[in-house]
């Protein structure tokens, strides 16, 4: 049981790894739903002032085509990265259970050393009993 402790540090860091990946996909994530929005909101701004001016009216739908086509392109992100997202987080459910089964042997083996340890002492002390006892018995 020496080489557990190791093996559980092992898992705790591959653990550690998955939930960064999985944090890390979540804020590239954060960050294109952030990026769409700014993007909604020039469109809307580029819209207004395409009114006022005579030649933003004829440019304006090349712009929105645009600015649609990088919106499409940013969802498309998105979904691929919810499905990587997905398969992180599952990873990470796993090396947990993974890890949870090594920390769950060594405290069995910490528990039964400690009962056996228990044991040996509640053994001395019954002999040291007995000794006192047979002592008295004797005189």
């Amino acid at each position: 049981m020496r080489g557990l402790p190791n093996l559980i540090r092992l898992h705790r860091w591959q653990l550690d790894e998955r939930r960064r990946a999985v944090a890390e996909l979540e804020a590239l994530r954060r960050a294109i739903r952030e990026d769409i929005k700014r993007l909604e909101a020039e469109i809307g701004a580029e819209s207004g002032a395409s009114r006022e001016i005579t030649k933003g009216v004829a440019l304006f739908p090349s712009y929105f085509a645009n600015a649609r086509a990088r919106q499409t392109r940013m969802e498309a992100s998105i979904d691929k990265i919810d499905a990587s997202l997905h398969a992180s987080r599952e990873e990470a459910g796993n090396a947990y259970r993974e890890l949870r089964k090594y920390e769950t042997v060594l405290e069995n083996f910490e528990r039964q050393e400690e009962m056996a340890e228990n044991r040996r002492e509640q053994a001395e002390q019954n002999e040291i009993a007995l000794a006192i006892y047979r002592r008295r018995a004797n005189s």
